[in-house]
């Protein structure tokens, strides 16, 4: 039950947060426009947590807490924390502590990146109301939110008190930890590890066919999952036994469809093969077709794909 002083106390205290939080992720989102942002989100402090908290003794007062309003900036990569660390602190944000805290060798528990910050001081003329209140804003990754929000409730929140428990999360942590490095260092990883194991040929076969196609299509014109265009690209080059050393010249020899805007990149792809090789095309690929109008327009060779392989579009 929490106390009625500190109920009524905090129903009037809870509208200020929530008007403090909508201004701080707001304003933090747009700040963060150049990092890959996976989200900003927060909360104000429940009025039981406040409870808890106060309990600890290490308070005067509810207003002495220094993080009423909590504010969690997830990113994609782990080295990009201290980018938006940085860019943050540098917005115009009223800057109030960085806490530090040495990292023994075998610690892995909680311990994101945190500042403290409040609005910048023309928001808080215009909003005396919220000048005593400071913002708690943590750092971390997409994995390690990831694991936070999964083992929320029987480690950070303590609704059990296991030493099995504690330990695991712990454990986790240093694995993500190690995890989050590899992905930052992922062009070295994958170097070290293709020197000791060999790649599949129909994966080689299949980034070689990538390689071209970014000689020949603009980055912007290629679809987003380029690994899909690339399959699909080798499963029809395969189909007419065309090597990736050849593919450049096919694409060459039919760059009013390379260029043209009336069809995606794919559709141009194939209507480069299916001008040279539709029958090879249509004996060994078993696949069905995307042959949109706009394709016929301007490759009359798409017309002799039958019906039956076709993909209905409507």
């Amino acid at each position: 039950m929490i106390p009625a002083s500190l109920s009524s106390r905090y129903l009037l205290l809870n509208k200020q947060l929530e008007k403090l939080l909508g201004f701080m992720t707001k304003r933090i989102e747009a700040d963060l426009s150049e990092v890959n942002l996976v989200s900003v989100t927060g909360r104000p402090k429940s009025s039981d947590s406040v409870l808890q908290k106060l309990h600890t003794g290490r308070y005067a007062k509810v207003d002495s807490l220094n993080d009423l309003v909590g504010i969690t900036i997830v990113v994609l990569y782990r080295r990009e924390v201290q980018e938006a660390i940085s860019i943050v602190k540098a917005s115009g944000l009223t800057f109030v502590d960085e806490p530090k805290r040495a990292i023994e060798p075998a610690d892995f528990s909680y311990r994101e990146p945190k500042l403290y910050l409040k609005p910048p001081v023309d928001y808080l003329d215009r909003n005396p109301d919220l000048a005593d209140i400071v913002c708690e804003v943590q750092f971390t990754t997409a994995l390690q939110h990831a694991l936070d929000m999964t083992t929320h409730d029987f480690d950070y929140k303590g609704l059990t008190y296991s030493w099995e428990n504690f330990r695991l999360v712990a454990q986790l942590r240093g694995m993500l930890e190690l995890v989050d490095r590899m992905i930052d260092d992922i062009d070295e990883v994958s170097i070290a590890n293709h020197e000791i194991v060999e790649a599949p040929e129909t994966l080689v076969y299949a980034s070689a066919m990538l390689e071209v196609l970014a000689q020949y299509f603009a980055d912007e014109v290629l679809p987003s999952d380029r690994r899909r265009l690339a399959d699909t690209t080798a499963a029809w080059t395969r189909a007419i036994g065309l090597a990736p050393s050849d593919f450049g010249d096919l694409l060459s020899r039919h760059g009013d469809l390379i260029s043209a805007v009336s069809i995606d990149a794919t559709s141009a792809i194939l209507g480069a093969i299916v001008r040279e090789n539709v029958t090879a095309l249509l004996k060994n690929y078993k696949g069905n077709f995307c042959v949109s109008s706009e394709l016929e327009s301007l490759c009359e060779e798409a017309r002799a794909i039958p019906a039956e392989r076709r993909v209905n579009l409507a």
